[in-house]
């Protein structure tokens, strides 16, 4: 006898088969009852998120503003490398870090140049960039209590869109995750946690992670 299979199991089967596999690595930590909610589509990135984990763990400010931005700049070059036509060495040749395309704000301005990313979408990512690099090149900016941190963490608005609370996700979104381009990502107390500059920053690195790591073989609008 043929066993029945409940309907999610068929539509989430499906839309595996066409080669989108979303990882979550839920990770417990002693000032945090949320999961972590990340894609993991290149195994290199994992390292970096376990040393994002360990850093806010231990409450350094200026190593998670910079690996957070860096985690993000890395999703977004992979997911600008699959839209676009090269050959041989020429990407390689071009973003390379010295090269024309190799900042992280150019390549956020080529993105929305190409229609790739919402209007909202560039303004937080602008606003990633420009966190990260106040952590890492402006001795005076030491946590995100810094006034002018702080108001930048406050105008990311695409977490208000993607971050949703509760203890887990539902069904119906794991099957936005595997195959539609909407995605909600969330979990106990992360609306809360929207209210902290620094994790409102994290919870931005991880909506863009969703969003580039999903569609990083697509050639439609991102997020």
């Amino acid at each position: 006898m043929r066993r029945c299979e409940h309907p999610f199991q068929r539509r989430l089967k499906a839309a595996l088969r066409f080669g989108i596999a979303v990882v979550f690595v839920f990770s417990r930590l002693r000032h945090q009852e949320n999961a972590m909610v990340w894609y993991i589509g290149d195994p290199k990135i994992s390292k970096a998120i376990k040393n994002l984990d360990a850093e806010l763990e231990r409450n350094s400010d200026r190593a998670v503003g910079i690996l957070a931005g860096s985690i993000v700049e890395t999703y977004l070059t992979s997911f600008l490398k699959g839209a676009t036509r090269h050959r041989g060495s020429m990407w390689q040749d071009r973003t390379h870090p010295s090269g024309p395309l190799g900042s992280f704000a150019v390549k956020i301005d080529l993105l929305y140049m190409f229609g790739l990313i919402s209007d909202e979408a560039h303004a937080d990512l602008v606003i990633v960039k420009d966190i990260r690099n106040k952590f890492a090149h402006d001795l005076e900016t030491e946590d995100f209590s810094t006034r002018s941190i702080c108001d930048k963490c406050d105008a990311l608005r695409l977490v208000e869109s993607y971050v949703i609370g509760g203890g887990s996700l539902s069904e119906r979104e794991i099957l936005n995750l595997a195959g539609v381009r909407t995605f909600r990502i969330g979990g106990k107390g992360a609306l809360e946690e929207l209210k902290t500059p620094r994790l409102r920053y994290v919870w931005t690195a991880r909506v863009f992670s969703m969003a580039f790591g999903m569609h990083r073989h697509s050639k439609g609008v991102a997020i």
